[in-house]
């Protein structure tokens, strides 16, 4: 069986199981200012929508809100990481984690979660709603990890990112350029996008002690991004950073379908497999040094531990079933209410 063959039966089952990943998979990034890049503005489809900056809707008890109405109602909370602040895996806009802790709260919370967003992406996202938002929860942590794991070298001074290899690619240039290229092109096809993805570096060709330095310096960035947004909230906001929960099977034991959901992922893994048994193997610790960083900052820290979460929790090592969202949602009012 080809590869393409096999990934296609994959995401047959895949889909069987879960069908709302068809549209989350169907979420292509778009170049967005400051931002690099973002999901499609005005998304309309049977699991989510996005608004006319391209962030995901959420639920509160005042009704829909979005990055406009938000504003509009006073601000509250701000809800910021990558795509499991998105809500991938979440059955509607309803249940992923920003909609469930704003009717846990009374508070609307603003999803302004990026899928593939590292640290700095997320602080630059919170930029234009710090003056209005009461509560600001970072819950991410492993996409630095990660971009950091699989980065060219191009971008360290500012920090690693996804899709390195298609950003320097548009680099070689002018932006005007690059507009009218866009303008007279076709659609771009598999293999085309193929190209502009290669280039990453392998894990599985990269020995531990540089996957431990690329680990620590995504620790670092965290910590740094955290700093900045600490110091420009409001006198009387509460920052809480959250990490995470990383559901590896050597961090916790699967139910029967997390399991065939996860062996399904793990065959398309190849060479990433190495850099995700280091992640397993050291992310307790990795929790550890975070926790440390942020209380010498004087940022809340809240771990959220794969192993605590009961039940069908998860789609794959990161992203959860509306089950998985709400226990996060409670977990982490509970830490909000104990200030």
């Amino acid at each position: 069986m080809s590869f393409r063959d096999l990934e296609k039966s994959h995401r047959d089952r895949r889909y069987q199981l879960v069908p709302q990943f068809a549209e989350y998979d169907a979420n292509e990034l778009y170049l967005r200012p400051y931002l690099t890049f973002l999901h499609r503005p005005g998304i309309d489809n049977p699991v989510f929508h996005t608004d006319a900056v391209g962030f995901r809707l959420s639920d509160s008890p005042a009704g829909t809100v979005d990055t406009a109405r938000w504003r509009e109602l006073g601000g509250g909370g701000l809800v910021l990481g990558g795509s499991f602040v998105f809500g991938v895996g979440a059955s509607s806009d309803a249940t992923t984690l920003p909609s469930q802790l704003a009717h846990l709260s009374g508070v609307p919370q603003l999803n302004l979660g990026i899928y593939a967003g590292n640290s700095l992406q997320e602080l630059i996202a919170a930029v234009p709603f710090l003056g209005q938002a009461s509560t600001v929860v970072v819950a991410s942590g492993i996409n630095n990890v990660f971009a950091s794991l699989q980065s060219l070298g191009h971008n360290e001074l500012y920090g690693p990112l996804f899709f390195e290899g298609a950003v320097a690619t548009l680099g070689r240039a002018p932006i005007v350029d690059l507009a009218a290229a866009v303008d007279t092109a076709g659609p771009v096809g598999l293999d085309d996008r193929a190209a502009h993805a290669a280039g990453q570096v392998l894990p599985s060709a990269v020995d531990h002690d540089d996957l431990t330095a690329r680990m620590a310096a995504a620790r670092d960035r965290q910590l740094r991004d955290l700093r900045i947004l600490a110091n420009a909230v409001r006198d009387d906001a509460r920052v809480l950073f959250c990490l995470q929960p990383f559901a590896d099977p050597v961090l916790r034991e699967p139910t029967e379908p997390e399991r065939e959901l996860l062996n399904l992922h793990q065959e398309r893994q190849g060479p990433w497999l190495t850099a995700r048994n280091h992640v397993a193997a050291t992310w307790d610790g990795y929790a550890r040094q975070l926790a440390e960083g942020c209380a010498r900052l004087g940022v809340d820290f809240l771990e959220l531990p794969a192993r605590r979460f009961t039940g069908w929790s998860f789609y794959d090592r990161v992203h959860m079933t509306d089950h998985g969202y709400r226990q996060v949602a409670e977990t982490i009012w509970e830490k909000l209410c104990a200030h």
